[in-house]
């Protein structure tokens, strides 16, 4: 009987030992996991910050290029009134005058170099308005590119991004 018990006893400490032996594992790999719990938890809120961080630079930008499309088509419409004004007013001024035709020609050049000034003002606009098209079609394909690589789908963007048809 005593031959017995002394293995029991053994056994007993034996198993408290593998007890205490996995009671420590079990506590390092519950703060392992509240390490990485943690740390995930942190990354999602920095992905939820540059997702709004994103969209708000997003909105900004559109905001932005609309505005100066707005201001650059605005700034061309005054100009071709202001050319179509000047012209009405020249031909009324060419009817009611007697000018000899030296004069006349005198003044159409005048008024075709100004016109031609004018004209290149407008292309350079439209080039600017195309720069500027260009740019912004250029920065969605760049944030759809970094969106893809940080694994966000594009749909998730929360609207369509407007790429204009006519650069």
């Amino acid at each position: 009987k005593k031959k017995k018990f002394e293995t029991m006893k053994t056994s007993l400490y034996s198993f408290k030992d593998q007890i205490l032996a996995l009671d420590k594992r079990y506590r390092e790999i519950e703060w392992e996991y509240e390490v990485k719990f943690q740390q995930y938890q942190y990354l999602i809120k920095e992905k939820s910050d540059l997702f709004e961080q994103f969209h708000k630079h997003i909105y900004e930008l559109h905001q932005k290029t609309g505005l100066k499309n707005l201001i650059l088509s605005k700034q061309i419409e005054t100009i071709q009134e202001s050319i179509d004004i000047k012209e009405a007013q020249l031909n009324e001024l060419l009817n009611a005058s007697k000018i000899d035709q030296n004069q006349l020609k005198d003044i159409k050049s005048t008024l075709e170099e100004s016109e031609k000034i004018k004209n290149e003002a407008i292309k350079e606009i439209q080039l600017e308005l195309k720069r500027i098209r260009e740019a912004h079609s250029t920065m969605v394909k760049t944030y759809e590119g970094k969106l893809s690589e940080f694994g966000i789908p594009v749909e998730e963007l929360g609207f369509d991004p407007l790429v204009p048809a006519n650069i």
